[in-house]
């Protein structure tokens, strides 16, 4: 339940994250950015291999769902347990620094895969669209934003890192 690690030489995991001490040169230079010293160290977090893959196979499991509904109904309920387990993901793993890294290639593979599949999924926001005040605030201005029919997709690509509060890196 416990274990030393030297953050500094390997990667350790706890609850789906992975964790390891990178000199802040080296981040840089993954972000294109410059000027900071090569004497400070900072913790950089990313999902577990194994829980994104989990995160895929549950997301693919609800669009098989949303393929092939009984009536319209049912697709727009499949649509909105859809959007509620995508903004569960971005709720648990916002903090870790190198989620969007993460989550941008399977956001790809998920948008392909329901433009091949699902029948009038649009990127350009249906006039009779309904869309919930918070999906409005948190996602309504990205252009990731798709649609199913008049029903909004949140795409699990759209997340942003949030700094822990009350966090000292020290």
């Amino acid at each position: 339940k416990s274990g030393i690690t030297n953050l500094r030489r390997k990667w350790t995991d706890f609850l789906g994250f992975e964790f390891k001490a990178s000199h802040k040169d080296e981040i840089d230079t993954d972000y294109h950015q410059k000027g900071i010293t090569k004497k400070s160290w900072v913790a950089i977090g990313r999902i577990k291999r194994k829980a994104l893959k989990r995160i895929e196979t549950q997301l693919i499991e609800q669009l098989k769902k949303i393929e092939k509904p009984k009536d319209e109904e049912e697709q727009v309920r499949n649509i909105r347990v859809y959007n509620q387990m995508v903004m569960g993901i971005h709720n648990y793993y916002r903090y870790a620094s190198r989620v969007y890294f993460d989550l941008d290639p399977l956001q790809r593979r998920l948008s392909n895969r329901m433009f091949n599949r699902i029948e009038g999924f649009t990127a350009v926001k249906p006039a009779n669209a309904t869309i919930h005040k918070e999906f409005q605030q948190r996602y309504g201005k990205s252009k990731m934003m798709r649609y199913i029919k008049q029903s909004p997709v949140i795409p699990i690509g759209l997340i942003k890192h949030n700094y822990p509060s009350m966090f000292d890196q020290k």
